[in-house]
């Protein structure tokens, strides 16, 4: 899984659980929901809630073998990456200086209401973390509306520190299952390739 340029993430069910392929017929690994309660997805949640709340939430990310690789976790705030051993990698949080960049300038700010407006899509900004809490890169989410009453991923672009493109994520969302393609334009040092790996899981998993 660390080694192929590009990945897909199926989710299998409702539940937080996905198969990870070289986007072919290639199984490299398999994630499942090891901690915390089941959340609720469509109209369950759209009535309710997620279900999950505060509560801690644990995804154990292991190799075909059951072999564990990395974990996600998430305990109310935003979700934590740890290696096999448990060691803290780094996290995913939220980038408000991209965020105001985007809202400052004229440009960007005509830019973005003709987005919303017109062509109903929006950008959220957010940035992988070190362990150490020092930045490695920054995540650009295009977010859609298509007529519905919430917002949808449908892809994002990743940049190191001095704003080289080094990865790219599409993203299909399904009704409960949802698809995601990673293309990784470089081999990429540690922790960032598996910050950049655990990305989709983390971001389904903080707004779930």
């Amino acid at each position: 899984m660390f080694d192929v340029p590009v990945l897909r993430i199926e989710q299998l069910s409702w539940r937080l659980e996905y198969e990870i392929s070289d986007g072919g017929e290639r199984l490299l690994a398999r994630v499942d929901q090891v901690a915390g309660p089941e959340p609720r997805k469509g109209l369950a949640a759209a009535f309710r809630d997620s279900g999950l709340g505060e509560a801690y939430v644990e995804l154990r990310v292991g190799g075909p073998d059951g072999t564990p690789l990395f974990f996600v976790t998430r305990h109310g705030g935003y979700p934590e990456i740890l290696d096999a051993d448990r060691t803290p990698l780094g996290r995913i949080d939220y980038d408000e200086e991209s965020m105001v960049r985007e809202m400052s300038s004229e440009v960007g700010a005509l830019a973005s209401l003709r987005r919303t407006l017109v062509y109903r899509t929006k950008v959220w900004c957010e940035r992988l973390l070190d362990a150490e809490g020092r930045p490695l890169c920054r995540l650009r989410w295009t977010m859609g509306h298509p007529g519905n009453d919430s917002w949808s991923p449908l892809s994002c672009d990743y940049t190191d520190m001095e704003g080289l493109h080094i990865a790219e994520l599409e993203i299909r969302e399904g009704h409960p299952r949802d698809s995601y393609r990673l293309q990784l334009e470089f081999r990429l040092p540690e922790p960032l390739r598996t910050l950049v790996i655990a990305s989709p899981l983390a971001f389904d998993l903080s707004r779930t």
